[in-house]
């Protein structure tokens, strides 16, 4: 489909253009207009395949004519910038326009709505006047926009972005001016983001697809709340939330979705120690089946909470709590597989959802939620051992404690030892957040060593 103005227009005589004339129809043989006398300055839009401009004259008075400019409506992105049809005029109606921005390798595009105003769908919320709407070289669709969205931005990866401008033939706005900004994309696990507990600061993932299923992973550290305190809710673009996860400081939690929800609480287990712990929410939509999972550990379950019920297109937000949160994913799928969430829970597992995938989660910050290096999945050496050939003493480096090495069948060559654990612990008490037991006990550790001997018979 294309456009074209005819901007400038010189005829003949007759008012009824009945003798010298010129004829304009496209490709369905839709006559735009049949055009004599003086009619400098015209414009007209033309939409089709192809336009034909037919110009026919008699032998009677002869006229100097015209000229005729034909030019695409659309334009083009030009220094980083795409401008709607006559901005800031209002734009044309019956305009089909298709804009391709290559995304460079190694980059996400960051597109910012400098200004924006088309026709609003106040009636259906879906956009079906005049919109533009985002996809990427996988046909993914980030947005579709209509109304008023001066102010948005939108991150969109692949290898290019496809904007899609349509309008239909009843009101007109001023339009649009979009900004392209090519950034960096870090593909980062380890890391994690601290959320203040103030409305300005959480995370706003603009666009998440309709869901009859899914899985909700994260890492979370957090002191007991006063209040309830949500980790994630999903919303749909009419504002109204569709799923969420709340918690509070008794280690009772929430669990919502469409119209139904669920209070639960589970025994001797509380999230809100200030301790690192992991937590999934698995839903299905066939049978309202859901499961709570924490440190690895199927905690709570049930079946009937939004049977048969699908989330809607619309956006996710995360953080609304004070506390820290690391690999925070999310997976268009059931998964009641305990050994898959186990290894999920593991520390050091960089696997990512396919909805909400952790490595661009700190892309959509909001406000002043800070972010840090990860202090998950960090190894400390925490004892050293020395042995001396022939010596049953053995002497720890670190800590300055000597200990012995007994036994009648070896004897010790020169040669070390060394314990490693993850961060956070606490030799005293040999408490450890150690992490890499799937099932995530406090007390535990990791060993390793190389040790060189010998047998003495």
């Amino acid at each position: 489909m294309g456009s074209w103005y005819i901007k400038r227009l010189v005829n003949t005589r007759r008012i009824l253009c009945s003798a010298d004339y010129l004829k304009i129809t496209n490709n369905t043989n839709h006559t735009y207009g049949t055009y004599c006398g003086q009619m400098t300055g015209k414009s007209i839009i033309v939409t089709g395949e192809y336009i034909t401009l037919t110009f026919h004259s008699d032998f009677g008075l002869e006229e100097k004519g015209y000229q005729i400019y034909i030019t695409a409506p659309c334009g083009s992105v030009v220094n980083n910038t795409l401008t709607s049809p006559g901005y800031p005029d209002e734009y044309p109606g019956r305009l089909d326009c298709v804009y391709r921005v290559p995304i460079p390798h190694g980059t996400i595009m960051n597109i910012s709505f400098n200004d924006f105003e088309l026709e609003p769908d106040t009636f259906h919320y879906s956009c079906s006047y005049d919109y533009l709407t985002i996809t990427n070289n996988t046909n993914h669709v980030f947005g579709k926009y209509c109304g008023e969205q001066t102010g948005q931005t939108l991150l969109v990866s692949g290898q290019y972005v496809d904007i899609t401008f349509h309008t239909d033939n009843n009101l007109s706005k001023r339009g649009f001016v979009l900004v392209f900004t090519a950034v960096p994309l870090e593909r980062e696990w380890s890391y994690e983001l601290i959320f203040s507990g103030e409305s300005s600061d959480y995370i706003l993932l603009p666009r998440i697809t309709d869901l009859k299923d899914f899985t909700a992973c994260w890492w979370l550290k957090t002191e007991p709340p006063t209040n309830w305190s949500t980790v994630f809710s999903l919303h749909n673009y009419k504002n109204e939330s569709v799923v969420s996860f709340s918690f509070n400081g008794s280690g009772s939690y929430l669990f919502h979705v469409k119209h139904n929800q669920r209070t639960f609480s589970v025994d001797d287990d509380v999230i809100t120690d200030e301790r690192w712990h992991h937590v999934c929410i698995t839903w299905s939509s066939g049978n309202g089946n859901w499961k709570f999972y924490t440190d690895g550990v199927k905690n709570a379950a049930g079946v009937g909470l939004g049977s048969s019920c699908s989330t809607e297109v619309g956006y996710l937000l995360v953080g609304m709590f004070k506390g820290n949160v690391t690999r925070f994913n999310m997976w268009d799928e059931y998964i009641d597989d305990v050994s898959r969430i186990e290894k999920i829970a593991h520390a050091c597992s960089s696997l990512t959802g396919n909805v909400v995938p952790w490595p661009e989660v700190y892309l959509w910050r909001k406000g002043n939620v800070a972010k840090m290096n990860g202090t998950l999945c960090k190894f400390t050496e925490f004892s050293h051992w020395n042995f001396a050939p022939y010596w049953t003493k053995t002497y720890d480096s670190l800590s300055g404690r000597s200990g012995t090495f007994r036994d009648p069948r070896w004897s010790t060559l020169k040669g070390v030892a060394s314990i490693t654990a993850f961060d956070s612990l606490n030799l005293g008490q040999y408490n450890s957040e150690c992490l890499s037991n799937p099932n995530l006990c406090h007390q535990g550790l990791s060993l390793s060593f190389w040790l060189r001997h010998r047998r003495k018979y």
